[in-house]
């Protein structure tokens, strides 16, 4: 075992006084070495992770110190906003004798109305003048969905939640993205054959900057709430061979150890999927062998992309892909 000297229980008397000055008076500080391993209850494990984010923040103004001091775990708790629960303000845990951001293992949504939120947008779209299918489209998850992952995140991976709101959506431009990729890769053998097809142009513009032939797309695509609470749920992936893809000296074995990666999924979730476009420009489009006006084309694709092709990340393992609603739309 390991050799007991005065210093050693001396630096062990003076790191528990430390941390009961914080108010955790039931705690044991074990030594291993250059680490401390620290024993607390289970019901302060909250206030624990308030004091390291604290200790993180310590050379933040002093007005902000006074903030995070008085912060407990049950003042979290009462954060509705779930994006800035997760981005600005949650708490730190010791890991690998370092800080690090605790990934939330799940999150349901309750006191928000999703039904608000979209009547709202339509509203607001037709403000703008634009004219939107009779019935709003709505599509369920047949699984899981993940926007957003690799973007930047304290987290080292990512999720996408409204800025306002604070709740999962589906950003217009990612939507219109995914769309105007199924019908190049579906309809047509190129970008270049796309372009010379009207219903393409029309519906997603021309992007031939400084040339005659440049034009921007009709059809609008929105932002896409949920209609219903949706859960966040703790997901996990597993890559095996790092060290091979951090190094060409390495190769892809089998004796490398999987590290856990943890990240955030939507389920248990339907959205609605808005689109709008003038009253003038929605005039038929006659291609063989149907007459369709773009809006109806733009459902058509829009519908095909998102339960064919799917959206978002890890779609190859049967994320992000929709089905049709079974529920009756109520205005």
């Amino acid at each position: 075992g390991n050799e007991i000297t005065l210093k050693k229980l001396s630096m062990i008397e003076e790191a528990e006084n430390f941390l009961k000055d914080f108010g955790i008076k039931e705690l044991r500080v074990r030594h291993f070495g250059n680490l401390a391993r620290i024993e607390i209850n289970e019901t302060d494990k909250g206030d624990f992770q308030i004091i390291t984010m604290n200790l993180f923040f310590e050379n933040y103004p002093q007005d902000t110190q006074k903030v995070l001091n008085i912060l407990k775990q049950s003042d979290l708790d009462k954060i509705n906003n779930y994006n800035l629960r997760l981005n600005k303000l949650n708490p730190l845990f010791l890991s690998n004798g370092g800080l690090k951001f605790d990934l939330p293992e799940e999150k349901q949504f309750e006191g928000v109305s999703f039904p608000a939120i979209c009547s709202k947008q339509r509203e607001v779209v037709k403000k703008l003048g634009l004219k939107t299918p009779d019935n709003p489209i709505h599509l369920t998850l047949q699984n899981r969905m993940v926007i957003g992952l690799g973007s930047e995140s304290v987290y080292e991976v990512s999720i996408t939640l409204h800025p306002v709101y604070g709740i999962p959506y589906i950003p217009g431009s990612a939507i219109k993205g995914i769309t105007r990729h199924w019908v190049i890769s579906n309809d047509f053998d190129s970008e270049e054959k796309a372009l010379n097809d009207n219903r393409f142009r029309i519906v997603f513009g021309h992007p031939k900057h400084g040339s005659y032939q440049s034009s921007k797309g009709k059809v609008h695509f929105f932002d896409a709430f949920p209609i219903s609470a949706p859960t966040i749920e703790r997901d996990v992936m597993t890559p095996h061979y790092t060290p091979y893809y951090n190094s060409e000296h390495n190769p892809p074995a089998d004796y490398y150890d999987p590290i856990p990666i943890y990240f955030l999924t939507v389920k248990d979730a339907a959205f609605q999927f808005l689109i709008g476009i003038k009253e003038e420009d929605d005039t038929a489009i006659n291609t063989a062998p149907e007459s369709k006006t773009p809006l109806e084309w733009s459902m058509k694709w829009l519908k095909e992309a998102l339960t064919e092709q799917g959206i978002g990340a890890k779609t190859a393992v049967g994320y992000g892909y929709f089905k049709q609603y079974k529920k009756e739309f109520t205005n």
